[in-house]
């Protein structure tokens, strides 16, 4: 067994592939995975793997061997320091036979084998990594970055500009790209204070499929003007850290403007349907206590 890593040094929150290979140059029946490590110190996130395993050779100190990857994931560091991506541990069932024969494929039958053959039970485990995490540089950090690592796409988006008082506006914040789209947080707007607004719902869709870990994630509200005129929602901006080219970016959006037609009033109905239930409630409390 072995573990391979894409890389020895790396910065908190920037991905770490990591594949665990078996190397065999008998005939294996069957594989059981001992223990899952549990690797302190990272976020981890498993690649899709085939039902079964794909085979390629390698050449080891001028032996010749089949390779199979039994697991690929990902770690994202949390933390800067030296940290130790444990090994894995395999129990094989593998077949020898006492005359030399065609190599089978892997997990194939051997029961029709005409020559004489017995099964052996052996236990394999790959070594530790040690992997250098240093933090992001503090040198032209920005104000707003939090943590994101990668490379990401981001926008601000109105279902539609132009509605009437009391009308709902869907405003959606989405971050796409490769990275750990799940730990990352967007970036709050801020809403005028005529505009009711609700807490976001927030989606996060992973691919753990290809080389790479990537993502999008979004933050969906619902704004309900209560007064006519034009709204202006002020641009965002996320930050992060390109460890590729070893630099911070910014993304900003545009400003974003609402235009309501008709006539109403400043949110001065604290009873009505439109206000979230925790406050409709305390609202009437107060007033019963009142009375």
């Amino acid at each position: 067994m072995k573990t391979s890593v894409s890389k020895r040094k790396a910065y908190v929150g920037e991905e770490v592939d990591v594949e665990y290979k078996l190397y065999f140059n008998v005939s294996i029946r069957s594989y059981n995975l001992e223990n899952i490590p549990a690797n302190a110190g990272f976020w981890n996130e498993d690649f899709e793997m085939p039902r079964q395993p794909v085979i390629h050779s390698e050449i080891v100190n001028g032996v010749n061997y089949n390779v199979a990857v039994i697991r690929k994931t990902a770690l994202f560091p949390t933390r800067a320091g030296k940290l130790t991506i444990e090994p894995i541990t395999l129990t094989l069932e593998t077949v020898v036979r006492a005359k030399r024969s065609r190599r089978n494929g892997f997990f194939d039958s051997f029961f029709d084998d005409p020559f004489n053959t017995r099964t052996v039970k052996k236990t394999v485990s790959s070594k530790p990594v040690t992997i250098e995490v240093k933090s992001p540089p503090q040198e032209n950090k920005p104000a707003d970055f939090s943590g994101a690592v990668g490379r990401y796409d981001f926008s601000v988006t109105l279902d539609k500009s132009n509605v009437k008082v009391n009308e709902a506006v869907s405003l959606k914040i989405k971050l796409s790209g490769t990275g750990n789209i799940k730990l990352i947080e967007l970036p709050k707007p801020i809403i005028p204070p005529d505009m009711e607004q609700y807490e976001p719902k927030i989606n996060s869709t992973i691919k753990r499929s290809g080389n790479k870990i990537s993502g999008s994630k979004t933050a969906e509200y619902v704004l309900i003007p209560r007064l006519g005129g034009d709204f202006t929602i002020k641009p965002l901006s996320f930050s992060y850290f390109d460890p590729k080219d070893k630099k911070y970016v910014t993304l900003r959006s545009k400003a974003l403007t609402v235009k309501v037609s008709g006539k109403g009033s400043a949110v001065s109905n604290p009873l009505s349907w439109a206000t979230p239930s925790t406050a409709r409630r305390s609202l009437c409390w107060a007033a019963i206590s009142v009375l």
